[in-house]
């Protein structure tokens, strides 16, 4: 990663790409996550993976800065949209990360594996030092992203992903009326409407499930206006918003496309039809940035 973002800062400041975009793809392992060594050694009050997971963090942050040098000293920080977002909260969550006071971490749909950090910055554009709680979705970034450069959202099949420029340039309502956030597994998955959460399967080992057969021992439903820790699952105390938001997510399910249909994979493996998940999402597990 430090390589990649040098050469690419160098490639900024080279007088050829005045008028030609510079595009940077960026592949990192995710394990292990190791760091320079002269990083690693400044924390030394850190141990075990944490420290080295510590040391990986620093050098990315020292990477893009980089980069955001580079785009300075060239001239081209004014017309250019830096966007930043992690992709799930932290693994190990209380031996390697903390996502406190949020619950469990990354592979689960429960905050502290889908409510991320994210920031944006464009001089003249977007407002400096505004702070956004306006719930997004990763999704939202196509777009969003395509509608800036003049694209088409045209395509075969439904966006799941809002524009949400008005959003981030103004103090504008989410575009979404609910947020679904698919998991691991195409029984696993999640809905957020309003203040309320609606969590199926959610693969915990504990806590309090829902009692009522009705709706089933795997449906949680949590109140995160009051509980963003998940800790109290209401589903038996407000049972009407647990039916109601259940066949919500219910029917959103039904949409989705299963892995391996051959209109969308002509000339690829036919996985397990029996695995779905929504069209737009199949490759990448829902999160939101907050």
């Amino acid at each position: 990663m430090t390589k990649v973002t040098r050469t690419l800062a160098v490639a900024l400041r080279d007088p050829a790409t005045k008028r030609r975009l510079a595009a940077s793809g960026i592949l990192v392992s995710f394990s292990p996550t190791i760091g320079p060594r002269n990083a690693a050694s400044t924390f030394n009050t850190v141990t075990g993976l944490a420290r080295s997971t510590t040391s990986f963090i620093s050098a990315m942050v020292n990477s893009i800065g980089r980069i955001v040098t580079a785009l300075d000293e060239k001239g081209l920080s004014d017309n250019t949209l830096i966007i930043f977002s992690s992709d799930n909260g932290g693994t190990a969550p209380g031996m390697v990360t903390s996502n406190a006071p949020l619950r469990a971490g990354k592979g689960t749909i429960y905050e502290g594996g889908i409510r991320v950090c994210a920031l944006a910055t464009w001089p003249g554009h977007i407002p400096s030092v505004k702070r956004n709680v306006v719930p997004m979705h990763i999704v939202d970034c196509c777009p969003t992203l395509v509608k800036l450069a003049g694209g088409s959202l045209e395509q075969q099949l439904p966006l799941d992903g809002r524009d949400i420029w008005p959003i981030m340039t103004q103090k504008a309502k989410s575009p979404h009326d609910m947020l679904f956030l698919p998991g691991r597994t195409p029984d696993q998955a999640a809905i957020g409407k309003g203040d309320w959460k609606l969590l199926m399967n959610s693969g915990a080992n504990g806590g309090k499930r829902s009692a009522s057969s009705s709706r089933g021992a795997g449906i949680e439903l949590y109140n995160l206006s009051t509980d963003v820790g998940e800790t109290n699952n209401v589903a038996d105390e407000n049972p009407a918003v647990a039916v109601e938001i259940q066949s919500l997510l219910t029917e959103w399910l039904k949409t989705a496309v299963p892995y391996g249909d051959p209109k969308l994979q002509p000339d690829g493996p036919t996985p397990n039809p029996k695995q779905a998940r929504p069209a737009s999402l199949r490759a990448k597990k829902g999160k939101r940035p907050n």
